[in-house]
């Protein structure tokens, strides 16, 4: 059907009735497309299309960040932290981590940590890594030698040494 200046306000207004009708299906066909389609789709691209990217500041050269990272690979990462090292790991919500190899004594703050994660502190200077919340409160803690589980959503802020 062609629109134009001569076609009848009705017919007009049925077409663009359809068109909404139409993409109002679409709509709702999206959010129940099978999980085994979604499952599909492209995981570990870094663009955290499924998920969300925690994020903290490095300090300087000797600290590294890995994207990505497999539930197998982020446990080996945390076992082997080196030494003087802390060693946060922050899932991505969609299956994969990211890890933080973390060298200098400052204050981090926290985004996009979400829900559960683990800390690994092999600073050899006696160092407690210290959890804080939004007032900068301490809440947990990490001995120097220990890894330990961590809830997320209460914590604002790293304090590494």
């Amino acid at each position: 059907m062609v629109l134009d200046a001569t076609t009848t306000r009705v017919s007009r207004n049925g077409a663009l009735t359809l068109i909404a009708a139409v993409a109002v299906l679409f709509a709702i066909l999206s959010m129940f497309t099978p999980a085994t389609a979604r499952a599909a789709e492209p995981q570990g691209t870094g663009l955290a299309a499924a998920g969300w990217t925690p994020n903290l500041q490095l300090a300087g050269p000797k600290e590294r960040v890995h994207r990505d990272v497999s539930s197998a690979d982020r446990a080996y990462m945390l076992s082997h932290c080196a030494a003087q090292y802390v060693c946060v790991a922050a899932g991505q919500g969609d299956g994969m981590h990211t890890i933080y190899e973390l060298y200098y004594c400052v204050e981090r703050n926290l985004s996009n940590f979400i829900d559960a994660g683990t800390i690994t502190n092999k600073q050899t200077h006696n160092a407690t890594v210290w959890l804080l919340t939004q007032s900068r409160e301490r809440y947990s803690w990490v001995e120097p030698g220990l890894q330990k589980d961590v809830d997320w959503r209460p914590i604002w802020f790293l304090q590494v040494c």
